[in-house]
């Protein structure tokens, strides 16, 4: 990036932090019934008028459930978008929410003992939560209810880092840096029999990674989780939060994980997990993130976006 380019972004930057901030706050203190309804007609739009973001669910869906109609396809692509709006109008609540926000927003908490059992014994405890539902109030109720620990990954947005990082440790959470220091006190930490939390379905940065299959597909996947899972001895948990069909708020689900945690080659690890990663989707399918480009930099160089 050139001097020029630094420049431009270092004044387009706050500006546009600015604007976003702003209207975060607005929504947060608008009524949900009216933020809700905007949400579900901004994802009806962005499908409607993105040909980019049409094509990058269907291309998803096609991956994922190859045996699936057209017309089921479509319709599911359709669901996802108005999801994915939903959540422009559930972040505010999540991030500028006070204690009491949250808790309304979360009916029914499944498997908790799950978490009470391993934080009772104090052993070390990583959470794996796709990015599926509202990941936002999931994060908000652990740290609500637990002691957590995670990474942090700054944006380039001053006022939106800045947002973010707020919240993320409003209620107690210490986030660390994804710089190699960072990295090493959250695995004292978590030795020290820590609780953090994970969102490991989306592709790292280049060498902080493997190809592992996520619905038959490879997908380069993070090999950080696994190193500190088996360096810290960690028990493993997955979680979702999932939005209730009558949006009235939230279910928090606790699932153990059914493969061997302590896997010492990552590859099978990384199988395991994405293996159960698909199976928490397939239970919620329009609810997952699939406007993201999961699938890019493959390994013979192709792209099934283009």
């Amino acid at each position: 990036m050139n001097h020029r380019q630094d420049k431009k972004q270092s004044i387009f930057f706050p500006i546009k932090g600015f604007i976003a901030v702003s209207l975060l706050q607005i929504i947060y203190w608008l009524p949900n019934s009216f933020t809700h309804a905007a949400g579900r007609l901004v994802g009806k739009l962005a499908y409607k008028l993105s040909a980019q973001k049409r094509h990058i669910i269907l291309t998803n869906l096609t991956i994922a459930f190859p045996e699936m109609p057209s017309v089921e396809k479509l319709k599911l692509a359709k669901q996802s978008a108005v999801q994915s709006g939903l959540l422009i109008s559930e972040f505010p609540d999540a991030w500028l929410g006070s204690r009491q926000t949250i808790e309304q927003q979360i009916i029914d908490i499944k498997n908790a003992e799950l978490v009470t059992h391993i934080r009772e014994k104090k052993q070390p405890l990583v959470v794996i939560a796709p990015h599926i539902g509202n990941w936002e109030f999931l994060v908000q109720w652990v740290q609500l209810n637990y002691p957590l620990i995670g990474l942090y990954s700054p944006s380039k947005i001053p006022q939106i880092d800045r947002l973010i990082y707020d919240a993320r440790k409003k209620f107690g959470c210490k986030p660390y840096s994804t710089d190699a220091k960072g990295i090493t006190q959250l695995l004292r930490g978590l030795k020290q029999g820590g609780f953090m939390m994970m969102l490991p379905d989306q592709v790292p940065r280049e060498n902080a990674g493997i190809y592992s299959p996520f619905f038959g597909k490879p997908a380069y996947t993070m090999t950080l989780l696994h190193k500190l899972v088996v360096k810290s001895k960690a028990k493993v948990l997955f979680a979702d939060c999932i939005r209730r069909q009558d949006r009235t708020g939230f279910d928090i689900e606790f699932e153990t994980a059914d493969f061997d945690v302590g896997e010492a080659d990552v590859a099978v690890f990384n199988l395991a997990m994405n293996q159960q990663i698909e199976e928490i989707i397939r239970r919620h399918p329009a609810q997952y993130v699939w406007d993201y480009k999961r699938f890019r930099r493959q390994q013979d160089g192709s792209d099934p976006y283009k």
